[in-house]
């Protein structure tokens, strides 16, 4: 199973790196990097909850490349089932959640906490999409 995870984790940074605009090589660069870093290597070969840790966050990766690249708002249903889940087999999802949220928050000067708090995922999205028009 853990193979099957790591596997898969190599898929999604193909993925990610075809939502970022590479080509064939490039999604073959970020497969084989992802799929011969040692890390990868050790996680894969022993049954661990790690190797589904890094199959959830680039899952999440995933996804909010392509929110924030002019996908559907609907995926933000996607972004949050796929932290619920991750949440359920680790809570080291936070520790990216976390990270996701300031650097939203870093990335919007004239968004402070209190308002992407109230605004909301969605809402922010929206605002973004608008503003870039």
């Amino acid at each position: 199973m853990a193979a099957l995870a790591i596997a898969a984790t190599v898929w999604l940074a193909g993925r990610v790196a075809a939502a970022l605009g590479g080509g064939p090589f490039a999604r073959a660069l970020a497969g084989l990097a992802t799929g011969l870093a040692p890390v990868a290597l050790s996680l894969g070969s022993t049954y661990s909850r790690n190797a589904f840790d890094r199959l959830f966050c680039a899952r999440l990766a995933w996804i909010l490349v392509r929110v924030l690249s002019g996908g559907s708002e609907r995926l933000w249903l996607a972004f949050g089932a796929a932290a619920g889940v991750g949440l359920l087999n680790k809570i080291s999802i936070l520790y990216l959640g976390f990270g996701l949220v300031v650097g939203l928050v870093l990335a919007r000067r004239d968004i402070g906490p209190q308002q992407l708090l109230a605004l909301g995922p969605r809402r922010l999205h929206g605002r973004r999409a608008r503003r870039h028009r």
